[in-house]
């Protein structure tokens, strides 16, 4: 239903206005450290199937949608005549390759509340590149903030980027990775590794039903705002709607 509903949902922000409320909330009562966050993704189903798959050349033109088996299929050569800004993904080998979206999940560690939620178009680096720029939002100079993910996140590129926005990343080793992982023992050996390794595991758990719900950003790329103006920084087009107040969660 995402696709189907995608742009009433951004005309009216009924799920913005209300997720904004919802996390208002939760920072008003102490809920939220806002130093310890996980981030994860998911696959958000396009209201596409395989049969509106078409070459983008037209060279299919006449033929039947439903015989396309043994023809290799790319986001180069096709694309969805119902739904054209979906892109064929699968998160493993396992699974097929279908019309889809991603969603991007930020939690707070404190008690897993979710903070941000974005959409994006599906492809190869999106689920690292959206993480990073949620974590942007939430660091700031002098404030000491850790990420933990899953080892989809364990390249050099996160890590780094990371590191430059003054983000701890506890980033799931990838020890089969090509070149090994980019967190060396160093990092693991640390008592706050494991523990947002932990979180980590329930922040995936929450993208499964967090970010469908909040994805009526997909297509104009807008966000979603966090608690207060000081507790994420809001984009320079447009003023943060929220009150600007210290963040002071509970100790």
């Amino acid at each position: 239903m995402f696709s189907k509903n995608r742009d009433r949902l951004i005309e009216h922000g009924a799920v913005t206005e209300l997720f904004n409320a919802t996390v208002q909330m939760a920072q008003q009562r102490g809920l939220l450290s806002g130093e310890h966050f996980s981030v994860d993704g998911t696959l958000i189903q396009a209201w596409a199937s395989h049969k509106s798959m078409r070459r983008k050349d037209g060279s299919d033109e006449g033929r039947p949608p439903e015989d396309w088996r043994g023809e290799p299929r790319s986001n180069e050569t096709h694309e969805s005549t119902s739904d054209p800004e979906s892109r064929l993904y699968r998160k493993s080998h396992a699974a097929p390759a279908l019309p889809s979206y991603l969603g991007h999940v930020l939690s707070d560690n404190r008690h897993g509340l979710v903070v941000n939620v974005k959409a994006s178009t599906s492809e190869g680096t999106a689920e690292r590149d959206v993480a990073a720029q949620m974590l942007l939002d939430v660091a700031s100079p002098g404030k000491r903030v850790t990420v933990g993910a899953d080892k989809a996140c364990d390249t050099k590129g996160f890590v780094t980027a990371c590191r430059e926005i003054k983000v701890t990343p506890h980033v799931a080793q990838n020890l089969e990775r090509s070149g090994g992982s980019a967190i060396d023992g160093r990092k693991t050996r640390h008592p706050g590794y494991e523990a947002s390794q932990r979180k980590s595991v329930a922040s995936g758990r929450l993208a499964q039903t967090s970010a469908g719900a909040s994805s009526d950003c997909a297509a104009s790329n807008c966000r979603l705002w966090q608690a207060t103006a000081s507790y994420a920084r809001p984009a320079p087009e447009q003023p943060c709607p929220l009150p600007s107040k210290s963040c002071k969660p509970r100790s």
